[in-house]
């Protein structure tokens, strides 16, 4: 047994085609939607923005204002880049040669104004949306702070000789407090990974597929020779399938290893519930693998198709082929819950959710049970329809 596992295992190594499927495919696509992703993230992150600012007069004799503008181009995430201007003629010169988006002035009553440039509004930058966003609830948070201090001095003056008052005129602190409901941040770029995974561990079915045609002597050489050793078929059997699965296993773990650090995927802190999720997964896949490969009296090729076909299939209903796709998944789990039950690639994907949202190992535990038990039926399949098989030369 322990001669036809080692067998095995070569004779998967010199097979390019399902170790592609299995281990570079995946990477690719990984590589793939980190570029796509990436720039979707950089389209929704504060980028500083060239602003002109008038320093005239009126400007000089608002309280704070050079105080704030300096606090707009200053720290770690500045929200503007300052164009100097005299007045507001040159202000205005600025935005129509496209030297700056915007301008902020002081009006004769002392108070701030952000003006935007028309092209700002018809931009489909979204990063330059929202910093102008950011820069416009700023100044109107500066205006209502120095409103209310002015209405404070003129009905109340001894409140501003208090040094905690005055210093809390204004704050944002405890205005709104971060809740979340779930034991990890949701990332919605993720969860195209976690369908990636699903995908790629599907498609190690045919791994056990190119296995399990080489055990059977009515399709490859290989196999005649191993039904004339001494070995009984059920244990020929199980090693082929641990051979399919260790390989499967392998590369998904170097899959989502790359996900998990070299594309930076997180999965909460839960790196070894992670990889038992995948061994899961693989066992499941290639326990139907398999089960393909044991059809009898159909060419190897065709299962491969067909082995395919069926991955691409359960993959839409795991919500790989875009937000459609994912709205999909997300609907057939809520309406048709036995439907989404029965989609190993959905319960793939399940397994990740369960392991990242929830405290509680449970939902992740039963959701592994449920990937373990459509393995051991797929394996029972296979090994009744090879039983069964039999020949009348080799």
């Amino acid at each position: 047994m322990l001669t036809t596992f080692a067998t095995q295992i070569r004779a998967t190594l010199r097979q390019p085609a399902p170790l592609f499927w299995a281990l570079a495919f995946p990477l690719i696509l990984a590589t793939m939607f980190s570029v796509m992703f990436g720039s979707i993230s950089e389209a929704y992150t504060l980028q500083a923005q060239p602003v002109g600012v008038v320093r005239d007069a009126g400007w000089e004799d608002t309280p704070g204002a050079e105080a704030l503008a300096g606090a707009l181009g200053a720290g770690d995430r500045p929200l503007i880049e300052e164009v100097r201007a005299d007045d507001l003629d040159a202000a205005l010169a600025a935005l129509t040669d496209g030297t700056a988006i915007g301008y902020l002035y002081a009006d004769d009553d002392h108070l701030l104004r952000f003006a935007v440039s028309d092209a700002v509004y018809g931009s489909s930058d979204n990063a330059v949306a929202l910093t102008v966003s950011v820069i416009g609830h700023t100044v109107e948070r500066y205006n209502e702070t120095a409103a209310l201090g002015d209405l404070v001095a003129l009905e109340h003056p001894q409140a501003l000789l208090d040094e905690a008052f005055v210093r809390d005129l204004g704050a944002a602190d405890g205005l709104t407090e971060e809740t979340r409901l779930t034991r990890f941040a949701p990332d919605g770029t993720a969860r195209y990974y976690y369908a990636l995974l699903a995908m790629a561990c599907l498609m190690c079915m045919t791994i056990a597929i190119g296995a399990i045609t080489d055990a059977q002597p009515n399709l490859s050489a290989l196999g005649a020779r191993r039904n004339v050793a001494p070995l009984p078929r059920h244990r020929m059997l199980m090693a082929v399938f641990l051979a399919s699965w260790l390989m499967s296993f392998a590369c998904m773990a170097v899959a989502f290893l790359a996900v998990r650090y070299v594309f930076g995927v997180g999965v909460g802190g839960r790196e070894p519930m992670a990889i038992a999720a995948v061994a899961a997964a693989t066992f499941m896949a290639s326990a139907f693998g398999m089960l393909i490969g044991a059809i009898p009296r159909i060419p190897a090729g065709t299962k491969y198709g067909v082995a395919t076909g069926i991955t691409c299939l359960l993959s839409l209903f795991a919500g790989l082929y875009g937000e459609p796709a994912m709205a999909l998944g997300d609907w057939v789990q809520r309406e048709l819950p036995a439907a989404a039950l029965a989609n190993p690639a959905r319960q793939i994907t399940q397994l990740f959710y369960d392991m990242l949202y929830y405290d509680d190992p449970q939902p992740f535990i039963r959701t592994l049970g449920v990937l373990c038990a459509m393995g051991a039926a797929c394996l029972a399949g296979a090994t009744l329809l090879l039983r069964r098989q039999r020949y009348e030369h080799l």
